[in-house]
């Protein structure tokens, strides 16, 4: 039976990125995060007697931004830790930002809301949970402030919560260190994959897979993959992932489609020999491990501190080899479905290191492209509404898009 559109975002990578979750969070340091610069964090309360004990610290004092459709996205994320001897409740937050302290944008999140931006250390990072911590618990807030281009970036990002003492119903106000927005514009590069009708799965959101893998890098905690893409391509009606029974690499769209290089650059890792996984029993061809948990791998460095990442490339494809250097849009191998995956794609990042998860993710555009927005009608098949040439933006998630 054939997959319709919906299936893309749940039937392929629903579990690809468990193994990282399993792999990393048992090295979290929750002390040092929960302590550190407490002393900045102002605290209001409606009365005179001891504070309530809480943390609430940013993952990042210094963060970036991406553009689409002419608005800037800015992630942010925040740790609470309840040093309290009661639990506690976090009843909203506010998020503001200001350039030259004049506010450009401002939204509240209720308990509700919080919700789905909400998670404890350690728990499950997709789902949906009560924005409560016990004693000694922690927890992370994941963030998105949406601002009108207008030639105006905004400078700082000031936040607000608002949390009860659930015993003793007694609510405080915490004002943590606000986050300054580099000025610095994303990175511009040409597309990693060429032809129609590629999705854009796990792309940059607040709420996409990938902005919820959690690492730790050097005993901080990491976002590692918060603007990484998996590209998948779909067939011209657009409702569906591979031909016949999709029940071998071959039959997936994607499967051996051409990788390019980004931008100019230097190649400085080579992995390759890793069997591509079998489709039938959606089974890895060989036991995951950290060493080839991204399958065939090109890291290339395009920059100071700038590494263009490729993962599950397909065994024996792979064009270049180490210190070779390599021209934007040159073919650098074939897409696969090897390492930690269940149906070919290819991940691709940018990050500060050529190791993925020992690095910061850093935000790009792609220097041109068409856009097709679209509706699922009825039957959950894609109808395209339009469709724009666009030129240096971010590609977010669940986008079709022609290279």
């Amino acid at each position: 039976m054939k997959k319709t559109f919906n299936h893309i975002f749940k039937h392929i990578f629903n579990h690809i990125f468990l193994f990282f979750l399993m792999l990393n969070i048992s090295h979290i340091d929750i002390t040092n995060i929960a302590l550190a610069k407490t002393s900045s964090v102002e605290t209001t309360s409606s009365d005179s007697s001891i504070p309530l004990q809480i943390s609430i610290v940013p993952l990042e004092n210094t963060t970036s931004y991406f553009t689409q459709n002419k608005k800037i996205h800015i992630l942010s994320e925040y740790v609470v830790t309840n040093l309290d001897r009661k639990p506690i409740q976090i009843n909203s937050i506010t998020l503001s930002t200001t350039l030259k302290n004049k506010t450009l944008s401002k939204e509240g999140f209720n308990s509700d809301k919080i919700k789905s931006l909400f998670s404890l250390l350690g728990g499950d990072y997709l789902k949906d949970q009560n924005p409560a911590l016990n004693v000694g618990e922690s927890g992370i807030i994941f963030l998105e402030s949406i601002v009108s281009y207008e030639k105006q970036i905004p400078d700082k990002l000031h936040s607000i919560f608002s949390i009860t003492q659930n015993e003793t119903n007694k609510t405080i106000t915490i004002r943590p260190e606000s986050i300054s927005i580099s000025k610095s514009k994303p990175i511009t590069i040409s597309s990693p994959v060429k032809g129609k009708n590629w999705v854009s799965v796990n792309g940059p959101s607040n709420k996409s897979l990938h902005r919820r893998i959690i690492s730790t890098n050097n005993g901080k905690i990491t976002i590692p993959e918060k603007y990484a893409v998996d590209w998948v391509k779909i067939d011209d009606k657009r409702d569906n992932l591979y031909k016949n029974n999709g029940q071998t690499n071959d039959d997936f769209f994607s499967y051996g489609q051409e990788v390019m290089a980004v931008a100019d650059g230097k190649v400085v890792v080579v992995k390759n020999g890793i069997p591509d996984n079998d489709i039938s029993n959606e089974k890895v061809s060989t036991e995951i491990n950290q060493n080839n948990v991204s399958g065939n791998y090109i890291s290339i460095k395009i920059g100071k501190d700038l590494y263009a990442n490729y993962s599950h490339l397909r065994e024996g494809t792979l064009r270049v080899k180490m210190n070779d250097k390599v021209h934007k849009g040159q073919v650098i191998g074939l897409l696969g479905n090897s390492g930690n995956s269940t149906a070919p794609h290819l991940h691709f990042q940018l990050s500060s290191s050529s190791d993925i998860f020992n690095s910061k993710a850093i935000a790009y555009q792609i220097n041109k492209f068409i856009k097709h927005e679209y509706a699922l009608d009825v039957t959950k098949k894609v109808k395209v509404i339009s469709s724009n040439k666009i030129t240096k933006e971010s590609v977010v998630e669940n986008e079709i898009i022609d290279f």
